[in-house]
């Protein structure tokens, strides 16, 4: 497919989990080239099949929450938060993607293993549907290129 300047697909926040699901992320990963965010539920149908993303074309984001980013790795959410930065960067490192490890202190992993840490945010990030709202806010000021 021929790379869209500034259009950045999210999948996705509400979308089914199943097998389904998993498989046209799958598809999707590897056919586009243009840039991709995948947040919520799209990380979720990867649960337990996180190789498809070293299949990606394009450059791809991943926007976890530590529930989502232990359902990914088949971690428990306490060993992802007592190892957030080994945890991104290892993800990171594995599938070559950019992740964005969200929380109190945002962690951003480069396919290189360099790990950024925001110290900025604050406790009303912590509200259902922030995430929606980061993954759509992500790609635009590069159309697309985060890191």
């Amino acid at each position: 497919m021929p790379r869209s300047p500034g259009a950045t697909p999210t999948a996705w926040p509400g979308i089914d989990r199943g097998d389904d699901t998993a498989k046209l992320i799958g598809a999707l990963l590897e056919e586009l080239t243009i840039p991709c965010v995948l947040d919520a539920d799209g990380l979720n149908a990867l649960a337990g099949n996180i190789d498809v993303l070293k299949r990606a074309k394009g450059d791809l984001l991943l926007t976890p929450h530590p529930g989502e980013m232990a359902r990914l790795t088949g971690k428990t959410i306490e060993a992802v938060q007592k190892d957030r930065i080994g945890v991104v960067r290892e993800v990171a490192l594995n599938t070559q993607v950019v992740v964005a490890l969200k929380g109190a202190r945002t962690l951003i992993a480069r396919e290189d293993g360099t790990v950024f840490i925001n110290p900025t945010g604050n406790a009303g990030m912590a509200t259902a549907g922030t995430g929606d709202v980061l993954a759509g806010i992500w790609p635009s000021p590069a159309g697309g290129r985060w890191a």
